[in-house]
């Protein structure tokens, strides 16, 4: 009886502290998700405020988000709140590359002189997990590479391909299990700003669209203590399911599709849209784990795209949309072609 009252108050005491850091997580990404659509609107006093918001729910705040609230005390010469942010950035370790580009920027003399006051921790890109998710990562382009060479046809995805990817991803999730049930977050394996080293090994496993995966609790319960981005994790659930958009599946309380699909032409964007009936439901299902609206989306989607094609002064700030994935038109007509699905249900001018 005793022992029973005790696994019970455990489960209790469990779920209670589970319940409390969902709706921390879910707040954090609420105000994050306003400072980016804050960033689009170039309102980058709104946005400053809202990271420092959201930065103090947790003490791991993701990469990205980092270097986005970075450069809003940057550009308001905030020198104090960039440096703790860019220190936090290089406890993680930031790359050459990435540091050159704040070694050019206006603001070099501040940078030059936190490198010179923090470590740089790169040898986190050196950690044991990090190495066993390059490995992985490059077996599994190298099969795919040699039975590309081997059949004429190019079609790499062989039985062989497929045992590979099974065995990655049952190495990958005795991994996360020694790591405590969990993914690894930043502060363990490095900076991966949203995109973990990980990714293209559970893409090609949850791709092979088995049913009742043992990744999928694993990766609903990494949204809550921000080890996996919202938007990371909605296009890998969706991975294994057709791409026809409708209300079709549901997976640990969610009712998936959760992203959108945009055709692409040279630097012409075709978002997709729904009908509102459904456009609804697919926002419902977004809050559940943090996600912005669909509208919010697109208009992220736009603006990375934008600033990015024409480096513009705001290129520098960048967020995961979170799409299923872009259609690569070969013509403007096709694409047009494509978004004649959408007109129905686009918002009128």
């Amino acid at each position: 009886m005793k022992s029973s009252l005790l696994t019970t108050l455990i489960f209790l005491i469990t779920f209670n502290l589970f319940g409390q850091q969902k709706q921390k997580a879910l707040k954090y990404y609420d105000y994050v998700n306003n400072a980016e659509i804050a960033i689009c609107d170039s309102d980058i006093s709104s946005a400053n405020n809202l990271y420092e918001k959201a930065f103090e729910l947790t003490g791991k705040p993701y990469s990205t988000d980092l270097n986005n609230a970075l450069n809003c005390a940057l550009d308001l010469h905030k020198y104090a709140i960039a440096e703790k942010y860019f220190k936090m950035l290089l406890s993680r370790g930031i790359q050459l590359e990435a540091l050159q580009f704040y070694l050019k920027s206006k603001d070099s003399s501040y940078i030059t002189n936190w490198i010179k006051q923090y470590p740089n921790d790169t040898s986190k890109y050196r950690h044991p997990l990090r190495r066993e998710f390059t490995k992985m990562s490059e077996k599994d382009q190298s099969v795919r590479a040699y039975f590309s060479k081997l059949n004429k046809d190019g079609n790499y995805m062989t039985d062989s391909v497929l045992k590979v990817d099974s065995i990655n991803a049952n190495f990958l999730y005795q991994l996360f299990i020694t790591n405590g049930n969990t993914l690894p977050d930043e502060d363990l394996i490095g900076n991966f700003y949203n995109t973990p080293p990980y990714h293209l090994i559970l893409l090609h496993h949850l791709q092979q669209k088995n049913k009742g995966d043992l990744f999928d609790t694993l990766m609903f319960q990494s949204i809550f203590d921000l080890s996996l981005h919202p938007t990371v994790y909605a296009p890998l659930a969706e991975a294994k399911f057709d791409s026809e958009k409708k209300l079709y599946y549901k997976q640990d309380s969610l009712q998936f599709p959760l992203s959108i699909f945009v055709a692409k032409f040279e630097e012409i964007l075709f978002p997709e849209y729904f009908a509102p009936h459904v456009e609804k439901k697919i926002n419902e299902e977004r809050k559940k784990i943090g996600l912005c609206t669909l509208t919010e989306l697109r208009k992220k989607i736009a603006f990375n795209y934008q600033h990015q094609q024409y480096k513009s002064f705001l290129s520098k700030y960048g967020f995961d949309a979170g799409i299923a994935g872009y259609l690569e038109a070969t013509s403007l007509e096709e694409a047009r072609e494509w978004d004649q699905k959408n007109e129905p249900y686009k918002p009128k001018k």
